[in-house]
């Protein structure tokens, strides 16, 4: 620097590389380091969020198949089984908004469960299996609405990140 601009008194240039830059240099590096942490935990959370409602939800599949076995329950099987393939296209490839618009319109989760009780409503004479299913389905259906819900609230909305950045 000193080579392309005339500085008078060499002090004020060693002053300025020796003990400023040296520190600016320190905090931007901590600065990026934290960033980036933040970053790091963040898609950590959303992976392990995500991995959770999968699981769950394979768990769900699977018990809903179990339940409409019979020939005479294709149909609702066949109901609750798109459902849960719309739910995995979903988390697949969407994002937040269009997903959070989804669950307001209709939310499949709660689908699945309305579908649950008016087959327990209208099933007369219920074997004790069946009923243990329904059971586990009453218990896994909110587990899995609330490992969406983790998983959504870790997600940054990316119309509310364009907004902060354009204000700033």
């Amino acid at each position: 620097l000193k080579f392309f601009i005339n500085i008078d008194g060499g002090s004020e240039y060693d002053l300025i590389s020796g003990q400023f830059a040296p520190g600016i240099g320190i905090l931007y590096g901590t600065y990026i380091a934290l960033t980036l942490e933040i970053l790091y935990k963040r898609q950590r959370n959303v992976q392990e969020n995500a991995t959770m409602e999968a699981s769950l939800l394979a768990q769900v599949t699977q018990n809903l198949l179990s339940l409409f076995r019979d020939p005479k329950d294709y149909k609702i099987a066949q109901e609750a089984a798109q459902i849960v393939a719309d739910q995995v296209r979903t988390l697949v490839a969407r994002s937040r908004g269009p997903e959070l618009l989804t669950i307001m319109r209709a939310d499949p989760y709660a689908r699945i469960m309305s579908i649950v009780d008016h087959y327990q409503r209208d099933t007369t004479n219920m074997p004790p299996q069946r009923e243990s299913l329904i059971d586990c389905l009453r218990g896994e259906i909110p587990d899995l609405m609330e490992a969406r819900a983790k998983r959504l609230s870790e997600i940054p909305d990316l119309m509310e990140a364009r907004a902060k950045r354009l204000s700033e």
